[in-house]
This record gives C-alpha cells, structure tokens and sequence, in this order.
C-alpha cells in the first residue's frame, strides 16, 4: 500500500497531523520477482524514484479547498510493504535468507522526507453544479 500526505510543516507530518492524507493503488508497476527487478545499494548509497501521481481535492469541502491557498506546505511519500506478497504467509524471512549473498533484503515501509509544495488554485478552476 502506499500513499500521500500534506500538512502545514514537516513538524505536522512527524506529529501525524496531515491536512490531507490519500491512499495510492500502486506507485510500482507490481512485485518484483527476478533478482534483476530488485534495486541493490551497497553502503551509503541512495536510490531515487521519480512517480506522477495526482491529488483529488473536492472544491466543495472547505478543509480541502483550503490546500488551493497558495500556503507553503509539506507533502510526504510513503510505501508500506505488509500487504505485499513478500509478506503473506509470513515468507518475508524466509526469502531474506536466500538473498543474503547479495545482502540484506529490505522489506519493510519507507517514508519519503518531506517535500516543500505549494499549491495554488488555477484561475479557470470553477466548482462543477
């Protein structure tokens, strides 16, 4: 599962006071399988994914359109891996062993650092009646 959350400073986000919060179907285009399909870092190393997502905002509830301010805000990225098929029937370990050769199998969430946005209401933007 994965998904985004917006709040008013990266202090809120840590806090767990987001002003908006939405669940993602998928930001990966599924379970990696094939050695090949896992991204390996040795120490010290970082990688970098690049996703486009999208944010419903429903101009007819106030703590929402209120996001259209123009405000620096913060937004956030996470994943989180429970529901994964790594993890069902508890496999998660049990794969992590046979992949010690090539090093330590990461298989829980991980949570983007907060990402300064503004958000401003597009001047043709008209609520639909």
């Amino acid at each position: 599962m994965e998904g985004l959350r917006i709040a008013a400073s990266s202090e809120a986000l840590r806090a767990g006071k987001f002003e908006y919060e939405m669940n993602l179907d998928s930001l990966s285009s599924g379970p990696a399988q094939q050695l090949e399909e896992f991204v390996r870092l040795k120490s010290g190393q970082t990688y970098t994914v690049d996703a486009r997502t999208f944010l419903l905002i429903a101009l007819d509830r106030p703590e929402q359109e209120r996001l259209l301010d123009g405000q620096p805000r913060y937004l956030q990225v996470w994943l989180w891996n429970e529901d994964d098929p790594l993890h069902l029937g508890n496999n998660a370990e049990k794969i992590q062993q046979r992949w010690l050769r090539e090093g330590f199998l990461w298989t829980e969430g991980a949570t983007s650092i907060p990402i300064p946005i503004r958000l401003v209401r597009p001047k043709t933007l008209n609520k639909c009646r």
